[in-house]
């Protein structure tokens, strides 16, 4: 019988040990992303549309232009987005200590906005570049695939509505 607790427990305190480090956001792996987190994989592959672009099919020319915007908004970018990180940062360094400073939180949220203004502008920007590479025929196909995936979603979303309706009449 002493045995049986013994392995019980050990496989216990494993299975919570695999929970708590599999649920972890934190840690970096070397390129400012989170390890375990699903936003990572998201920023990996970048914004929708650039992911839409693979079923245009651009040629050669087109995937080296849309490549170079794509390394040059980075760039642009990287100072702002690191400056977002030490924001982030702050804000959530504040208010550990147990107090509440109303004005650091309103410059740190006037700092964020400002930054997220800047990065909001250049992903326009960026997408408008991207968009002039395109041939009007490869235009009007991203239109009708950007048609077909918001009738996917909301269909998705009435089958998700109609599933939790269900669910809060049966309780």
């Amino acid at each position: 019988m002493k045995k049986l607790t013994i392995a019980i427990l050990a496989i216990a305190i494993t299975a919570a040990g695999a929970v708590i480090i599999f649920g972890q956001t934190g840690g970096q792996d070397g390129k400012g992303e989170r390890r375990f987190s699903h936003r990572g994989k998201m920023h990996k592959r970048g914004m929708m549309g650039a992911r839409m672009f693979r079923h245009l099919d651009l040629t050669d020319a087109q995937k080296e232009q849309m490549k170079a915007i794509g390394q040059a908004s980075r760039e642009t970018t990287k100072g702002l987005r690191e400056n977002m990180r030490n924001v982030r940062k702050q804000l959530r360094d504040l208010g550990t200590d147990g107090t509440f400073d109303q004005a650091a939180v309103e410059t740190l949220a006037a700092q964020q906005a400002e930054i997220h203004k800047q990065l909001i502008i250049e992903r326009q920007k960026v997408k408008a570049q991207m968009f002039a590479i395109l041939t009007p025929e490869q235009k009007a196909r991203f239109a009708e695939m950007k048609t077909q995936m918001a009738d996917r979603m909301k269909e998705r979303m009435e089958k998700r509505k109609a599933r939790f309706g269900e669910n809060k009449t049966d309780q």
